[in-house]
């Protein structure tokens, strides 16, 4: 059952002079139940105690937010009872609990939740500003270690907010241990002060337990700013960068797609597949013994394996490695080949990821994938897998995992290998915020939208590890499985824009916009050096 506790928590134990009454409110309508007050101090001494393997990724959160989220669901699990922020009015007695022996949750506001619902795939978003909950309930483990698994997390909503707490609890085997709630229940208003219009659900969704006032010290609402200088410098500006973009955004891409080669079913797979591997190559020489050391050690028919390589543009000794290699390998795989496509873009290795050398860089790529899939997707082919040259390492199994997903275009999770779960491919994203407003329009070089990678506006596979598969909407080709009627269909990858996106990227959105919905899995990790 729910012991008589109450946790808060706060930097020291002097409590901020607003919040001070809200605070005594938990105690005066609770006072048969014990109240405690953590200090940073004794929240880090505490962890320390009790949950010591986790201690390294605790003190490694660069904001004091994602300590408290996360110190919140510990003291839930050890302790039980009910965890609430200061910046929460208790307006009723907690015994209404006091014979529940689930955990008990309320919404968020549905005004706060829609992107996030609709971007991760998420059934709901769960408030964690007051929870009820026995000690040692299991499922406090279950997001102990997506609180690991998602540590490198860009937003705090996916590292230790409401929403890895929602993903786990969506999860988690047995839905019989929660009673969700509306919002009504904890929060009692949403952000702005506005009251909450959506109808009232859950087995205590009838109460108004407790008052959100969101005093956040970790994040700034936005507020109404002077009425007529900003609002009138936005509008000025969003006219001349969007007419800017209009005039100098170039030829764009022209798709002609057979739907009707998109439309077949997916039987599932068997080791009959025949699985055309397709690695564009430039100045790969270095990274060409150990791509085929791993392609040696697919866990697939090696007969049904046929490998192309395309070469364009080395000024190394790519050519003749892979002549090399090519020769010691004929009678290894069902074929081996080198063919060539030169597209003459001008960069170093150094100055690959420039923004503005993008649109000459990955159109040139473009064009020699697109040279692959005329040249190797034979009639009997049944899968694509791209590689690229210099991916460093992945399973054996991982071919076996993609083609399991029965899934027309899928990609694993590209981190960095230098030890972290970083990710590295940052083209594999969910488009959360894409509105064409001045923030789209300040970021669109060269004719194509390159956003920060650390932005609310999109997420990548490394923020949503406490998910096994998620919908994308661009894709990278560091590792990339296409069912090879999709490429038969004309879905390639784009040399000139689309939506401002340009080649795996813009294959991705395209895929989705012709009803093929291209797949991530943020857990099946390969690595690309840095």
């Amino acid at each position: 059952m729910i012991p008589k506790i109450i946790h808060q928590t706060w930097k020291t134990h002097v409590v901020p002079e607003n919040c001070r009454c809200w605070v005594e409110s938990w105690k005066t309508l609770n006072p048969e139940w014990k109240h405690i007050l953590w200090s940073d101090q004794e929240l880090d001494e505490f962890v320390a105690q009790h949950y010591p393997d986790f201690l390294t990724v605790y003190r490694s959160y660069k904001m004091g937010v994602q300590r408290a989220d996360a110190a919140r669901y510990l003291l839930l699990h050890h302790f039980g009872g009910v965890y609430t922020d200061i910046d929460t009015e208790c307006l009723m007695s907690l015994d209404i609990f006091a014979n529940e022996d689930r955990i008990v949750f309320c919404n968020e506001p549905s005004a706060h939740s829609g992107n996030y619902i609709t971007s991760r795939s998420l059934e709901r978003l769960i408030f964690n500003g007051t929870i009820v909950s026995p000690a040692n309930h299991p499922f406090w483990l279950e997001l102990l270690e997506n609180l690991e698994r998602n540590r490198f997390s860009s937003m705090v909503l996916d590292s230790t907010g409401p929403i890895v707490l929602s993903a786990t609890a969506q999860k988690h085997h047995n839905q019989n241990a929660f009673s969700f709630n509306s919002a009504h229940l904890f929060c009692g208003k949403e952000v702005f002060g506005k009251p909450i219009s959506e109808k009232r659900l859950g087995d205590y969704g009838r109460f108004n337990v407790s008052i959100h006032f969101w005093i956040g010290t970790w994040y700034k609402p936005q507020t109404a700013r002077k009425k007529f200088k900003i609002p009138l410098l936005k509008k000025a500006n969003y006219f001349v960068n969007s007419r800017l973009h209009a005039l100098t955004r170039g030829k764009q891409y022209s798709e002609n797609i057979n739907r009707d080669f998109l439309a077949a079913e997916i039987a599932p797979p068997t080791q009959h597949e025949i699985i055309a591997v397709l690695i564009p190559v430039r100045d790969g020489e270095a990274y060409i013994e150990r791509c085929m050391e791993l392609l040696g050690a697919l866990d697939w028919p090696k007969s049904q394996l046929h490998i192309t390589f395309c070469e364009g543009d080395s000024s190394d000794g790519t050519v003749a490695a892979l002549a090399k290699i090519i020769a010691e390998n004929k009678s290894n795989f069902g074929s081996i080949s080198l063919i060539h496509k030169t597209v003459k873009t001008n960069f170093t290795h150094k100055n690959r990821s420039t923004a503005k050398l993008q649109r000459q860089r990955r159109g040139g790529l473009a064009i020699v994938r697109n040279h692959l899939i005329e040249n190797a997707i034979r009639p009997e082919t049944d899968w694509a897998l791209w590689i690229d040259i210099d991916v460093n390492d992945y399973q054996p199994s991982v071919l076996k995992q993609l083609l399991a997903e029965q899934e027309k275009i899928i990609v694993p999770h590209c981190i960095r290998d230098d030890g972290s779960i970083n990710t590295f491919d940052l083209n594999s994203f969910v488009s959360v915020y894409e509105k064409r407003d001045n923030f789209y329009f300040k970021h669109v070089i060269g004719g194509l939208y390159q956003p920060p990678s650390a932005t609310d506006r999109r997420i990548h596979l490394g923020d949503v590890r406490y998910h096994d598969k998620i919908s994308l909407n661009g894709v990278g080709g560091t590792m990339l499985l296409v069912h090879a009627d999709v490429h038969r269909a004309g879905l390639v990858f784009p040399d000139l824009p689309y939506k401002d996106l340009i080649e795996t990227e813009a294959f991705g959105q395209l895929a989705r916009d012709y009803g093929v919905t291209p797949i991530g899995m943020p857990n099946l990790t390969i690595t690309h050096p840095v």
